[in-house]
């Protein structure tokens, strides 16, 4: 039993961030991009942007999983390839090289444009390993 519970206590210590939650800034950040993400109206008249978009500092979000982000936001609205493509997500994965991202704004039916999204390159594990905003136009 004694063994067991070192090794259970091992366990624990090397995993780190992996079986952590997400840190008090994490939780304070996704708390403030959630609201912004929910308050986006579903359909617009006219173009809108989430004061979010581009100011909210995302780089504290780096190690979150994306489990964590999917809770927070829903499935990815975008993949974001390395190359600049842009590629529809396919339910809520993105493809190999693609990075998941959320749309913080939303244009009218007939309006051309876009705004900003929230994109995290995730790694093998899919943690959030590079949180950055990128802008469409």
């Amino acid at each position: 039993m004694r063994l067991l519970v070192l090794v259970i206590g091992f366990l624990v210590l090397t995993a780190g961030p992996a079986l952590a939650g997400p840190s008090h800034t994490q939780t304070r950040v996704l708390v403030e991009l959630r609201k912004c993400h929910d308050a986006i109206p579903k359909s617009a008249d006219k173009p809108f942007e989430s004061p979010c978009g581009f100011t909210t500092e995302v780089s504290t979000l780096k190690g979150l999983s994306y489990a964590q982000l999917l809770d927070a936001f829903g499935p990815p609205d975008t993949c974001y390839a390395a190359d600049g493509d842009w590629q529809l997500p396919k339910g809520s994965k993105c493809g190999k090289h693609g990075a998941p991202g959320w749309g913080f704004f939303r244009l009218c039916f007939d309006c051309m444009g876009g705004g900003p999204y929230f994109i995290c390159r995730l790694n093998a594990s899919d943690q959030c390993i590079a949180p950055f905003w990128r802008g469409t136009k």
